[in-house]
């Protein structure tokens, strides 16, 4: 089960980086993320992300219950406080690959492929 806790911790430090990407003003990102491409990304792979974050917890819940389910709770939960920890230099270096880290992961997850 470390693999599960390394996964999800590492699922849910990718999708806190592009929520709190969203959520910060003009002065606390890059120029580049504020305005045209930049914030379209972003405000795409927030809900990609979420969408990745949620679809781990039913997964785990489906395949091995509750208890494991709350495990899984908690190693998300410990990905966003360590996302929420990082200099904010290094969280669009973290949006940009959201995406491919969260179709890697809950393929893998979901049985496509195994990494």
């Amino acid at each position: 089960m470390g693999f599960y806790l390394v996964v999800h911790t590492i699922l849910g430090f990718v999708a806190a980086c592009p929520y709190l990407l969203n959520r910060s003003n003009v002065l606390e990102k890059p120029l580049w993320m504020s305005g045209g491409f930049g914030a379209l990304y972003i405000s795409l792979a927030t809900p990609l992300a979420s969408l990745g974050a949620t679809g781990a917890l039913v997964v785990t819940f489906s395949e091995y219950g509750l208890g494991w389910s709350f495990a899984t709770l908690g190693a998300l939960v410990l990905g966003c406080v360590i996302a929420r920890l990082i200099p904010v230099e290094i969280q669009p270096i973290v949006a940009m690959i959201c995406p491919i880290v969260v179709v890697v992961i809950c393929g893998a997850l979901f049985g496509f492929w195994y990494i």
